[in-house]
């Protein structure tokens, strides 16, 4: 998973890369969004834009639909630890 924090002008402020075993396009998507808000949350960022490839994955975040079981865990963290719902 890759990882790109830019700041407020675009340019580059930071990064990560990273290998995970995903079962998943899906599973990857949510570790990834996962990775960022706690990375964002790390340095104390008060706003944070995070995107995503997947719809999906920001949706489930965003609403209270029952998310699909492969990803459950990483879309309860981002909503419960890292958005504070």
């Amino acid at each position: 998973m890759g990882i790109i924090v830019r700041n407020r002008r675009g340019q580059l402020a930071d990064g990560r890369a990273k290998s995970i075993a995903a079962l998943s396009s899906r599973f990857s998507e949510a570790a990834a969004v996962r990775e960022a808000c706690m990375m964002a949350r790390s340095v104390q960022l008060q706003n944070a834009m995070i995107e995503s490839d997947s719809a999906e994955i920001i949706h489930l975040s965003s609403t209270q639909i029952v998310p699909p079981w492969e990803i459950v865990v990483f879309i309860e963290d981002i909503k419960t630890n890292v958005l504070g719902k």
